[in-house]
């Protein structure tokens, strides 16, 4: 087994430019240690001119001198050009965090190019970090990922290659670059060479050759997930290429979406006048036997033993051509291998007559240079790997003629179907239960692919077609990423989110994230929602305390109360919600207690100074990188939430009891934290019980509870008084014109507190953007909403598909937390936006939508658990109109409408009927109607004020 501490996509530079002279021969720099929480190893290179000797002689940290362990020595990296030369300085072990660091030496520092910081030097050492120095554009480190819930997946990038494979059930380290993965093509006018002059000509589709493959030059990407599609942009080359790629995640279909299978779709074009003999070649990497999980907790401590542990046991793995109904392909093989988990077989196969073939990448020039001379590849020779690296390959020879373009139908299906982690109980794979072998799933995938593919399209498709700015839509469909690439399906139907695959050593569930990542499943996967709140729930403690997560690579953890008030307010919100969009009286009635007893004893318990709010001391809540005294804004918000949604739920059940205890608690707490965190302007960050001090910075969680009360329906918690101003404070404050991403903290000036205070996007999407919605602020939050998407696109180079918890706000640039399972908080704020509410049990349907001028007129999809529509709205905001796009087939009473509050009188018409309706209550925007419908049954709806 290999071991580590930390397995992170990069490696810290710091570049000449960083290192201020602050004396003669010394200078300073303040270093970003990224990685773990705990203690990590962190080593320190320099990247010197070729001749030159090591400037540095000594390296310190300017806060804890002595701790650096100064070890001077020339090293080799792999790739590193003839101009340069690597040099180790030593180490350190720290915890993750930005270090004031000083250097010694000449003066000048001569022949200094850079240093480099690094918590795997195996990476660096290996040549990843010259490689991407001679890229001539930012590598990719991530793609949309091909793979259903559960069953693991691979990922197309924007340069065309294939990365970050978890086909093994290695969610936790993934497989980063496979050099066997990859679509070739070659092409020859029909006459060949010998006749017309024209050479054959061959090319891989990337943007970097490979293989002796030459580059196909600059390509277009699209992703939407689950979809992606490269093409080639060069006039240049003889045929014109363009790959498409789906994974199956459909809505409601939880087997489909569970399928261990990628589908893709291949479209030739000949651009010329002449025929063209083409090849093309799928090449898929034989990963069977390559894995990686977490290590048992108990033995992290252990000297050399680290947080991941990974292996490689290629013995045996061999291809074998694969037949079936019309398809053909390859088997790749990978039985019996000491370490079970990584245990399977893939199949790749193409629709039609293709010939199967395997080869060596050690030997991978010489093929493909016969690929690139005849446009020919091996057979399968069916010989078994004996460590080595191998592929299997497809390929099929065609003709095209002038102008022509042919299509053609692939699909690469696995079966891996042992799963652990750090305990020994395989949980399986939810695929296990409908399919025995790689082989089943390939005949179901090229039996089913047109209607698999067609369904997976629906949501991005659906959000493409709307009037959503192009930036808006594209959000909303990738960051429901996280459900191919953090996700457990186990084989007895549990669920679960890993908090941040590489960085979180399988840490599942993490209950305070879950509120804000969430709501994607809520709306399309509300069972696999409810199994993972369930889970909580029979783990919660005897105190009624909750737990942070289910366990670290498992999910057995039970009775480990976390000490973080916003834990019990977070499963009673997610509860209230989760009920409201499917009307589970059962999951309710199971739900209910674990509510009451986590808020009205285990954390109200926690309410040392009597004001009727949690206190807390340090860390105590989900902002963990940051430090809390007493009353803390973020735990007073979301318990003011929570004792509503317990209200609510308590009025439903009958429980008039928790019903008056809740309503009482709830106005003792508003009233101590206006007392006191109000400072005129906004709600400071947090009130010092003990020594009396108010801590005045503004933190963009202080309003968070009044984003949940408003999407259920139940109001403001603070009231009009505080909570409007309290909102542009904190527009201002956190997110001023020249931050890049939005500051968790700023100082009453606006300004960052510290260096390391960190812009937590999927957050800010939540408090910036979707409260701002519901405050009537539409265009600012928008704006705020559209400067982030900017940020991941521009200046992280679109990596959205390894969306990060950390980014810098002063520069943009993401940190810490890998693959982050919150990504799709952008959901809240879409239907924030539509101003949808959903109620089922109580039959309540709202639609006051608070789209700002700039999105008038709009129309766009609704997404309900149950039944998806489309919302047109007029540029005056005086007609509406509703029309179903999809129902999944029940009932669904509707007995009371919330509308916008509107000039004229209001009509109503289902299918052209007049629809009867009386208005019942009215809040602030909005009119509540009485009527009856089914939504379900309701085609189209249009809804209008005559004046």
């Amino acid at each position: 087994m290999d071991h580590w501490y930390e397995n992170e996509d990069w490696d810290v530079a710091v570049g000449r430019e960083k290192l201020q002279a602050v004396g003669e021969g010394e200078y300073q720099a303040l270093v970003d240690l990224p990685g773990p929480g705990a203690a990590t190893r962190y080593h320190f290179f320099a990247r010197l001119e070729t001749g030159a000797d090591n400037p540095l002689r000594e390296v310190e940290l300017l806060e804890e001198p002595g701790t650096f362990e100064l070890d001077i020595q020339p090293v080799e990296v792999a790739g590193t050009p003839p101009e340069y030369q690597w040099v180790s300085l030593g180490s350190l072990v720290h915890r993750r965090r930005y270090v004031p660091m000083v250097l010694r030496g000449e003066p000048g520092l001569p022949g200094l190019h850079s240093l480099w910081v690094s918590e795997v030097p195996r990476y660096l050492l290996g040549g990843r970090v010259e490689r991407r120095l001679a890229l001539p554009y930012p590598e990719p480190l991530s793609g949309v990922p091909l793979g259903g819930a559960g069953a693991g997946k691979l990922e197309l990038c924007r340069d065309g290659r294939f990365r970050n494979f978890t086909l093994n059930g290695n969610l936790d380290l993934p497989v980063y670059n496979s050099e066997g993965t990859f679509l070739a093509v070659w092409a020859q006018q029909a006459g060949g060479a010998d006749k017309t002059g024209e050479p054959a000509a061959g090319f891989i589709l990337s943007s970097e050759s490979l293989h002796g493959l030459p580059a196909a030059g600059a390509l277009e990407f699209e992703g939407r997930y689950p979809r992606a599609s490269v093409r080639t942009n060069e006039a240049s080359l003889p045929v014109q290429v363009e790959l498409s790629a789906s994974g199956t995640i459909i809505p409601r279909n939880f087997q489909d979406t569970s399928l261990p299978l990628a589908l893709f779709r291949v479209r030739l074009t000949n651009p010329g006048d002449q025929p063209l003999r083409v090849t093309v070649a799928f090449s898929a990497e034989n990963l069977l036997g390559c894995g990686g999980a977490v290590v048992p907790p108990a033995q992290w401590r252990e000297e050399g033993k680290g947080y991941y542990e990974g292996w490689e046991e290629r013995e045996g793995n061999r291809e074998e051509a694969w037949r079936s109904a019309g398809w053909s392909g390859v088997l790749l093989r990978g039985e019996d291998k000491r370490e079970k988990r990584s245990e399977g077989r893939y199949v790749v196969a193409a629709e039609g007559e293709w010939r199967g073939g395997s080869w060596r990448l050690e030997e991978g020039r010489e093929v493909w240079r016969r690929f690139l001379e005849r446009g020919e590849l091996p057979g399968c020779a069916g010989l078994a790997s004996e460590g080595e690296a191998t592929a299997g390959a497809l390929s099929q020879r065609m003709e095209l003629g002038p102008q022509e373009t042919v299509e053609l139908r692939l699909l690469w299906a696995w079966y891996v179907p042992e799963f652990w982690e750090t305990e020994r109980l395989d949980y399986g794979h939810y695929y296990a239960n409908y399919w025995a072998s790689a082989e089943e799933v390939a005949v179901y995938g090229a039996r089913e692919f047109e209607r698999l593919w067609q369904e997976a399209g629906e949501v991005p498709e659906l959000l493409r077609e709307s009037s959503l700015p192009e930036w808006f839509g594209r959000a909303l469909a990738n960051d429901a990423y996280v459900l191919s690439t953090n996700c457990w399906v186990t084989r007895d139907g549990r669920f679960s989110v890993n908090e941040s695959p590489k960085n979180m050593f399988g840490c599942m569930g993490t209950l305070d994230q879950k509120l804000y990542g969430s709501h994607y499943y809520s709306l399309f996967f509300p069972d696999w929602d409810k199994s993972e709140l369930l889970q909580f729930a029979h783990a919660q403690a005897e105190d009624g305390g909750i737990e942070h997560d289910l366990g670290y690579g498992h999910l057995e953890q039970k009775q480990r109360t976390a000490g973080w008030p916003d834990l019990s307010s977070s499963l009673t919100i997610q509860t209230l919600k989760l009920y409201q969009l499917t009307g589970d009286t059962a999951f309710l009635e199971e739900m209910y207690p674990s509510c009451v007893q986590a808020l009205l004893e285990w954390q109200l318990g926690r309410d040392s100074d009597g004001d009727g709010i949690a206190n807390i001391s340090g860390v105590g809540n989900t902002f963990d990188s940051e430090k809390f005294e007493g009353t803390s804004a973020y735990i007073a918000t979301v318990w003011l939430a929570a004792l509503r949604c317990l209200e609510e739920m308590a009025r439903r059940k009958g429980d008039l009891e928790t019903e008056a205890r809740s309503r009482k608690l709830f106005d003792k707490a508003r009233a101590s934290a206006i007392a006191e965190l109000w400072n005129g302007a906004y709600f400071a960050n947090y009130y010092d019980v003990t020594h009396g001090l108010r801590n005045d910075n503004s933190h963009f969680s202080q309003l968070a509870g009044e984003f949940f009360t408003l999407l259920l329906g139940l109001g403001q918690c603070y009231g009009q008084e505080y909570v409007p101003a309290a909102q542009e404070s904190l527009l201002r404050l956190n997110y001023p014109a020249d931050l890049v991403m939005p500051t968790n903290e700023a100082t009453p000036e606006g300004r960052l507190p510290r260096r390391d205070m960190w812009g937590w996007l999927p957050h800010g999407r939540v408090y910036l953007g979707g409260l701002s919605f519901f405050l009537d602020q539409s265009e600012a939050g928008l704006e705020a909403m559209e400067r982030m998407e900017r940020a991941l696109s521009e200046v992280n180079h679109d990596n959205r598909w390894d969306q990060r918890l950390f980014y810098e706000p002063d520069t943009g640039r993401e940190h810490w937390g890998t693959f982050y399972m919150t990504a799709p908080a952008s959901w809240y704020c879409y239907q924030a936006l539509l101003g949808v509410l959903w109620d089922l049990p109580e039959g309540k349907l709202g639609l006051c939508p608070h789209l700002p001028p700039s999105l008038l007129p709009f129309a766009g999809p609704v997404f309900l658990p149950d039944v998806w529509g489309w919302l047109s709205v007029s540029a005056d905001g005086q007609e509406m109109t509703w029309r179903k796009v999809k129902e999944f087939g029940r009932s669904l009473p509707v007995r009371s409408l919330r509308l916008p509050e509107q000039k004229g009188e209001l009509e109503i018409t289902v299918e052209g009927e007049r629809l009867p309706v009386q208005a019942t209550v009215a809040g602030p925007g909005w009119v509540e109607y009485a009527c009856e419908l089914d939504l379900a049954q309701v085609q189209e709806m249009e809804i209008r004020w005559r004046e």
